[in-house]
Parts: C-alpha cells; structure tokens; sequence
C-alpha cells in the first residue's frame, strides 16, 4: 500500500532528532506542505475575507517566496477528486463555499468534510500493549492481509468495546500470520 508506506515514511522522518540522520531522511523522504487556505497574514487575520479573496493572497504568498516544499493547492474539479481519493487513498475532501468566510469552532454546511468509505477483511496479527494506565487492553492493533502488514489500529474504541475485545481475543496456535513488512 502506497499511502502506508508513504506514512510510515513521514512517521520515520518526523521521529528522528539525530541531525546526521535528518540530513539523509530528507533526502530519502521527501515531504512536502499543501496548502490550501490562510488565515492570518502578518499578524493580520484574514478570516473574514471570502474563501476565493484568502486563496488569491495565498497564491500570491506562495509564488512570491522559494520555497522548495510547499505547494499551492489549486481549486478542482469534485468529480475528478473525489475519484482520486479513492484511487490514491487519501484521507478524504474538503468542500467549501467559494463565498465563505473562516468561522473558528463552528462546522456548518459552508465547509464539509466527505470521507471514502472502503471495507477490507483483515486479520488480527497481534496487538500493540498500552503504555497508558488508565486505557484497558492494547494501544492498538496489527492489521495483516495476505502476510502483509496493512497498518495499525487504535481508535474508535470505547472502553467496554476493548473489554469486549480483550475477552473475547484467543491466541490461536492453528493459524499464525507471518506478517512481513520491513518497516514494521
């Protein structure tokens, strides 16, 4: 899988502290700074002016400077991007009113966020323990596909859901996953 990979990738490059390491990383990582909106410039918030007025700023601040990671994000066609989350396993989109201003704290129908919904059956490969006292059972876990690693899982349980879990799992010596994956 790409994304996680990719993600893994950024999760490795953003851990390490060694400069000697950082140098070599960013080299073999790359990451780059999408940027879609502003809400402040110079001290000044902009969040007032329209979404179509802060994209025109934005644009010009990022044109104006050199910076060799940071890409202005274009507005686009919904069709063709809602196709690409999908196909590139984004997380999803972001729909906003081109008349819009900035409300900080308030979700409203000027501004939705649509998540692609993709079912896929995985095996439990193990569990990743808690380090936290105050969470029952497992900080999350390993997912596996056809031996190979899919990611890690760690959220939307409740507390009586990783009870559940936690007594319902069964170590299986019938079946053991060989889960490869080098970054893992």
């Amino acid at each position: 899988n790409g994304l996680a990979d990719w993600f893994e990738g950024c999760q490795k490059r953003c851990a390490t502290s060694d400069p000697r390491k950082i140098i070599i990383l960013k080299k073999e990582i790359p990451i780059y700074f999408a940027v879609f909106d502003v809400l402040c410039i110079d001290n000044c918030s902009v969040r007032n002016y329209r979404y179509t007025e802060r994209k025109e700023l934005l644009k010009k601040i990022v044109e104006s400077n050199d910076w060799k990671n940071v890409i202005y994000v274009e507005h686009s066609d919904i069709k063709k991007t809602w196709e690409n989350c999908f196909r590139f396993a984004w997380e999803g989109i972001v729909l906003k009113r081109m008349d819009s201003i900035y409300i900080e704290g308030r979700r409203d129908f000027d501004w939705i966020k649509i998540k692609p919904m993709k079912e896929i059956t995985v095996e439990v490969a193990g569990i990743i323990p808690s380090k936290s006292d105050n969470r029952t059972g497992f900080a999350s876990l390993v997912m596996a596909k056809d031996g190979k690693h899919m990611g890690n899982c760690g959220q939307g349980f409740t507390e009586d859901s990783l009870k559940n879990l936690m007594r319902n799992m069964k170590v299986s010596d019938e079946k053991k996953i060989e889960v490869s994956d080098e970054n893992w």
